[in-house]
């Protein structure tokens, strides 16, 4: 890390040293990357993979005519992100439901990531050891094992390599300006948007980037320019971002992932922004206690962190400015962190969460950055500063990847991934929620209602979580306690119509028939299509002696689902009891 601060310098040196060496380097990377990542291929599906992958039809029927269409129009998952979409549905057409190939899809992903970071940082740069170091940080912390290690997170490392091939066409660009090269920059970023929205702040990026290390405001710097005549060339860009943006709005706000401003209050997502910007800088620096997810704690947070995340943010942003000329790469490393981090920061609220892992995917480059730059200026009197430097960074990268080797492993099951989410954060729901899940598919409903009562404790509004302690309950043999929560359920959210059905079941077995019957009725009118709930009416209205009811509903059942044997059974129970009334036989209900 001995080169010059502050300064491009042009790439020099023998042929061998200019291309031997930063391909043993790139493959050095990515051998490392390999070593970390080994495991991959043997973990399952785990946390938003159910819903993203396994139960999504128009996926598991891979690539066709139809799922191309449905990926480009879909905002499932409150995302429109229809290159991310293809890259799943390209992944079951090859592999069918098997998650090991998927994330090895993942890894390679992010190795090629690595290895483009590095060689666009020395063409940017000049500077060898300084960009591997910036790449070396990029591929082996933690904090981006949530990105890699994770299949619904393909769109984090898809997104990026696009992000970076597109400052890669940018360089391409300023080297001999044309429009198809311009355009070239313009459709890598349309198509990152296709992967992520997050891409949106790569036009400032490329702006940052501008001041240093390019220099194109430097007098007398060939090419040099202006801020506005830099803004009026990014104005194709802007504009892109711009409508990726309102893209990314609607398709969140229609899957309803826009969080109500009446529960997450606007003075506490200011402050859980500021918060967050401190702890990702403070999880860089000393990553531990990572989890899958961080629930958001509907109260105000407490002074002390609102007022130390605000100084230490404040101060470095403060160092950065007063400190732009002299050491711009401070400022432009930081400005980067800032602003790439500002549209996940939390002052738009998406979903439940504070803060997540996979965030820092690109914005801790620029944390890389002003430490790769910033570190020998700050050790400069020192008389043996490179052999200083060289050994923090060796030590620093060890340790990184060491703790990162051992995060991945959380990664293999949802119960690993929650039980370590669990020991290391607080009153986490979310994780109790998917080991309570995880306990009903291994048939254990009694470990599974401990974990939805805890989570129920936690979240009281949640009507989800209400639905599926009923359910345990059920399973676990208490139909009192899971018509309660159903109860409960349907009074926070009265639209839950899956657990209507399931108290009117639960009613008719308990034998409180009339409030069965209205019940599976509202059932039925929300359900016209399942033969399952016309049956579980029909044997309601059977009990009571609503005999043409129940005759017309199992028809209903038999018209959904021919041939069904217990239906038809139940039809003829019910067309019989009918002819015996009807001859003076008539039988007690």
């Amino acid at each position: 890390m001995g080169e010059e601060s502050g300064k491009r310098r042009p790439l020099q040196g023998t042929p061998w040293r200019s291309l031997a060496l930063p391909a043993a380097l790139s493959a050095a990377l990515a051998a490392v990357v390999t070593v970390i990542y080994r495991n991959v291929g043997e973990f399952s599906f785990v946390f938003d993979d159910g819903g993203f992958i396994l139960t999504n039809t128009p996926i598991l029927g891979g690539i066709s005519v139809g799922s191309v269409r449905w990926a480009f129009t879909t905002t499932f998952t409150a995302n429109w992100h229809p290159l991310t979409w293809l890259s799943h549905l390209l992944d079951v057409s090859l592999f069918g439901l098997n998650p090991g190939p998927p994330h090895v899809v993942n890894l390679l992903l992010h190795l090629v990531n690595t290895v483009v970071l590095f060689l666009l940082w020395r063409r940017l740069t000049g500077a060898l050891w300084r960009s591997a170091f910036v790449a070396a940080l990029f591929a082996v912390h933690p904090l981006h094992v949530e990105s890699v290690a994770w299949v619904s997170e393909r769109k984090d490392v898809l997104s990026a390599l696009l992000w970076l091939l597109a400052m890669a066409a940018y360089l391409r660009y300023l080297a001999r300006r044309s429009a198809a090269r311009y355009l070239l920059v313009a459709l890598l970023l349309a198509l990152g948007f296709m992967a992520k929205a997050m891409v949106v702040t790569l036009p400032a990026v490329l702006l940052l980037i501008d001041w240093w290390p390019l220099g194109r405001l430097r007098p007398g710097h060939r090419g040099g320019s202006g801020w506005r005549t830099l803004l009026l060339e990014k104005a194709p860009l802007l504009a892109i971002s711009a409508v990726g943006s309102l893209v990314a709005l609607y398709a969140q706000s229609s899957g309803g992932a826009l969080a109500s401003v009446s529960v997450y209050q606007p003075t506490w997502r200011a402050a859980n922004a500021v918060i967050s910007y401190a702890v990702y800088l403070v999880k860089t620096a000393w990553p531990s206690a990572l989890a899958a997810y961080y629930p958001f704690r509907l109260e105000s947070p407490p002074l002390w962190q609102m007022a130390g995340a605000s100084l230490l943010v404040a101060a470095i942003s403060g160092a950065a400015a007063a400190l732009a000329r002299r050491a711009p790469y401070l400022f432009v490393g930081w400005a980067w962190y800032l602003v790439t981090l500002l549209p996940v920061i939390g002052l738009i609220q998406i979903g439940g969460q504070a803060r997540a892992d996979r965030y820092l995917y690109l914005p801790m480059t620029g944390l890389g950055i002003a430490a790769s730059w910033g570190l020998p200026v700050l050790f400069r009197r020192l008389r043996i500063r490179d052999a200083v430097l060289s050994g923090l960074a060796v030590a620093a990268l060890v340790a990184f990847a060491c703790t990162a080797s051992r995060q991945v492993e959380h990664w293999r099951t949802n119960v690993t991934l929650f039980q370590h989410a669990l020991a290391v954060t607080r009153e986490n729901w979310v994780a109790h929620s998917f080991l309570g899940a995880e306990e009903m598919r291994l048939g254990r409903p009694q470990g599974a209602t401990e974990h939805y009562r805890e989570a129920v404790r936690i979240n009281r509004s949640s009507a989800t979580m209400r639905y599926n302690l009923a359910l345990a309950y059920g399973e676990a043999g208490r139909p009192d306690e899971a018509a309660q929560e159903l109860r409960l359920a349907l009074h926070l959210d009265p639209s839950l119509a899956e657990a209507r059905y399931r108290l009117g079941v639960l009613l008719v077995r308990s034998g409180r028939l009339p409030e069965a019957l209205d019940t599976l009725r509202a059932a039925a009118r929300e359900f016209p299509g399942r033969a399952e709930v016309w049956n579980d009416l029909g044997d309601a209205a059977f009990r009571l002696a609503l005999l043409a009811e129940a005759e017309a509903a199992f028809r209903e059942s038999l018209r959904l689902r021919p041939g069904d044997p217990l239906v038809l059974w139940n039809l003829q129970q019910a067309q019989a009891r009918r002819i015996r009334e009807q001859s003076g036989g008539r039988d007690r209900p």
